[in-house]
Parts: structure tokens; C-alpha cells; sequence
């Protein structure tokens, strides 16, 4: 397979969300590796969670690269309004792509 010397970083993740509820709310984030990882192998993924709605950003753990990757982010206090996760994928080359567009939780 042809490598461009300078390999440019992952396609955009889309990242969706699943959200689950048994006794303590938790959310499941998930998304499909980017088309393009053949091209551009992908080594780990980054997540972002705001907790006021996409005002500001913490990293959480690096997700490793899996043939569906996930993130599950476990007790997410009810009553607190807006959550808020992103993904970047980064490659093995250690180029990062664009971040997700937010996937958005209200927990009431």
C-alpha cells in the first residue's frame, strides 16, 4: 500500500450517542472509525465531556482503537442539565483529526 510521506491526520469523527438508565444514569458514546483508516491507521481516540453543555471541555481516558469503539462514562449526576462528548481519532503517526460534532445529553 502507496503511504503519502506526510500522511494527513484521520477523517472527522461522527460520533452518536447511546444513553442508558438503570439505578445511576450513564451514557455510552460510540461511533464508526473513520472511513479513511485504511489510508490512515488510527492508534487511539480521544474523548472530550463537558458538563454545562458544551462551554467547556475535559479529556477523559484515551480510547483505544477497536472495530467499534466506545466510551462509557458512568454516573452522570440526574438534576445537572447538559452533557456534552466529542471524539477525535488520533493515527498511529500521532496526527489528530477534527473533533466530532458534540453528541448532547439532558439529564433531568
Amino acid at each position: 500500500m502507496f503511504r503519502s510521506p506526510n500522511p494527513s491526520p484521520p477523517s472527522k469523527v461522527r460520533a452518536t450517542l447511546k444513553r442508558t438508565l438503570f439505578h445511576s444514569p450513564y451514557a455510552v458514546v460510540a461511533w464508526a472509525p473513520p472511513s479513511d483508516e485504511l489510508d490512515t491507521p488510527v492508534d487511539f481516540y480521544k474523548v472530550k465531556l463537558s458538563l454545562d453543555n458544551g462551554r467547556t471541555w475535559s479529556y477523559e481516558p484515551k480510547v483505544t482503537n477497536d472495530s467499534e469503539p466506545r466510551f462509557d462514562h458512568f454516573w452522570l449526576p440526574s438534576n445537572h442539565g447538559g452533557y456534552a462528548f466529542k471524539v477525535a481519532a488520533v493515527s498511529t503517526e500521532g496526527r489528530t483529526s477534527a473533533y466530532s460534532e458534540p453528541a448532547k445529553l439532558f439529564v433531568y
